[in-house]
């Protein structure tokens, strides 16, 4: 990086010698031609990349899921018609959880240290310790039944009989699947915790 700021101050008007080496060697004291090039890595960023993705996709699906649930207590206690929204944000918290699913399956199996570098290497050592065991085996379980449980409730709301019917098979099968992702999502406050938000 150095030397390709070298060799643009050598090719400019003598004028703008002297401001090209001052904005190279800000930039380069700053660490930003570093972190400029770690960012552009694709193979050194993929893990990162999807990792956020992952971080801030639980927020859309627990949304998704709130208000599907909502909507499907509402119309089962108050004996509400199904509507055509419910039928869209069931579908939305379903998708959502199998977007999830995938970048989860992605960090799993190709991109997470977590796993390549540790759980895949000696599974005996895993199940004796806590933080490896959530990571290895208690996460990905738990969140693989609670998209089991968002297509099952979706698909039975959508082949029920009666507007009732719908709504109380949403109802019971999300309540199901949102308690599954809130007991596998590793809050801050647990020995396996993470951040609740992550950026690029």
């Amino acid at each position: 990086m150095i030397q390709n700021c070298a060799h643009t101050t050598l090719q400019s008007s003598s004028g703008h010698f002297a401001e090209i080496v001052y904005i190279c060697a800000i930039l380069h004291t700053s660490g930003f031609l570093a972190r400029l090039s770690h960012v552009l890595h694709p193979l050194s960023n993929m893990y990162e990349i999807v990792l956020v993705l992952h971080s801030l996709l639980r927020w859309i699906v627990i949304l998704a899921a709130l208000v599907a649930l909502y909507r499907a207590y509402l119309g089962w206690f108050a004996k509400q018609a199904w509507s055509a929204s419910d039928r869209r944000w069931n579908m939305m918290f379903a998708h959502s959880m199998t977007a999830q699913f995938i970048l989860g399956v992605l960090l799993y199996v190709f991109l997470s240290p977590i796993t390549t570098q540790g759980v895949f290497q000696n599974f005996g050592v895993v199940m004796k310790d806590r933080i490896m065991r959530f990571w290895g085996i208690e996460h990905t379980i738990t969140m693989l039944l609670s998209v089991a449980l968002a297509h099952i409730g979706n698909a039975r709301a959508a082949k029920a009989a009666s507007d009732n019917d719908k709504h109380k098979s949403a109802a019971l099968m999300f309540t199901l699947a949102l308690l599954l992702i809130l007991v596998s999502i590793p809050w801050p406050f647990l020995v396996y915790g993470r951040p609740l938000f992550r950026f690029f």
